[in-house]
């Protein structure tokens, strides 16, 4: 077999081995179970230190999510506690109390890193998340988490679409994103194209890394939009390269065939690469690959998003968000 086919069998299992996990997480998130596991995990100590010296970190995931929209209302919160002064986790107090716009939520602890974990209905765009912590001194103190304007979503391909496989090794995505809000940030991390003729037999993947530019424009409704590269000039429609994955080493003269062989030969594999155009809240990303070994089958589309926000800290030390999802599409690939 030719080297540019293993490599991208390589390229293609390292997506495609995920597939049956995929089908596995959807079904499990839509029915609202949890997928962390309690089996031995210990949560941190609890504290009794008062609000004001706790730094909350908070992860929101199923906001943006589409498989969630109509299975499943609710989004799913996750709070760090942490001392502010040393970074020391901590779990809060069993008396504890704690609740999600006014309802009363019961606290689990499903893995490392995650100590405080439950479901709150999920908010539309401009609304908020208001969680009230009372500590076990009764004193209560809250923290409103806004949710940006607009939305993260894949217009095209869309699920159930036919997807001719692309011709000129570049596949456009149209998507939308929210408004970032002041001093915050959003982002499209990672795009993933894939081919499966079926979970066990892959047939070829292209996935692009863009980094999030984190810099934020304070004292503005918007900030600075975190697709990267693009952090300023936001508003055009002049294509914009996306960042390169990192190059592996060129690849190695093959061995000095012996008399009368035919050697194999080495074929460069292109690097997969972004072009990132951006109109208002909407724009195209091409995601140019090697899409030589995709075939008449399933098709999948997947990307990775976030949202950072700053909220106010209410009477906490500190308080950091971000919303966090993986948007997937499935279609079929034609020619």
């Amino acid at each position: 077999m030719l080297h540019t086919n293993r490599i991208a069998q390589k390229r293609s299992h390292r997506v495609l081995w995920l597939l049956p996990l995929l089908s596995l997480t959807l079904a499990t998130l839509a029915c609202g179970f949890s997928l962390g596991s309690h089996i031995g995990y210990q949560p941190p100590p609890a504290t009794h230190l008062p609000a004001s010296q706790l730094r909350l970190a908070i992860q929101i995931t199923s906001q943006y999510a589409n498989y969630s929209a109509t299975s499943n209302p609710n989004a799913y919160i996750n709070i760090g506690v942490f001392d502010a002064t040393n970074a020391q986790e901590f779990s809060l107090p069993e008396n504890a109390q704690i609740s999600c716009n006014g309802k009363a939520i019961t606290r689990s602890y499903p893995m490392p890193g995650k100590n405080l974990s439950f479901s709150c209905p999920r908010e539309q765009p401009g609304g908020t998340y208001r969680i009230a912590y009372t500590d076990e001194h009764g004193a209560t103190t809250n923290v409103v988490i806004p949710v940006p304007l607009g939305t993260f979503a894949i217009l095209s391909p869309q699920s159930g679409a036919a997807v001719p496989i692309p011709a000129n090794g570049a596949l456009s995505v149209r998507f939308t994103i929210p408004t970032a809000p002041a001093n915050g940030s959003v982002a499209i991390d990672d795009v993933t194209a894939a081919c499966s003729v079926s979970d066990a037999q892959p047939c070829g993947a292209v996935d692009a890394t863009l980094r999030p530019t984190a810099t934020a424009t304070p004292g503005q409704g918007l900030g600075a939009f975190g697709v990267a590269p693009l952090s300023e000039g936001v508003g055009n429609a002049t294509p914009m390269p996306g960042k390169t994955p990192t190059r592996g080493p060129a690849p190695t003269q093959a061995p000095t065939p012996l008399p009368g062989a035919t050697p194999s030969p080495t074929m460069p594999i292109p690097t997969p690469t972004v072009v990132v155009t951006q109109n208002g809240d909407t724009g195209t990303i091409l995601l140019t690959g090697d899409y030589s070994e995709f075939q008449p089958a399933r098709g999948f589309l997947s990307m990775a998003v976030e949202a950072h926000v700053t909220p106010e800290p209410g009477g906490f030390s500190s308080v950091s968000a971000v919303y966090t999802d993986t948007l997937h599409t499935q279609f079929t690939w034609t020619r």
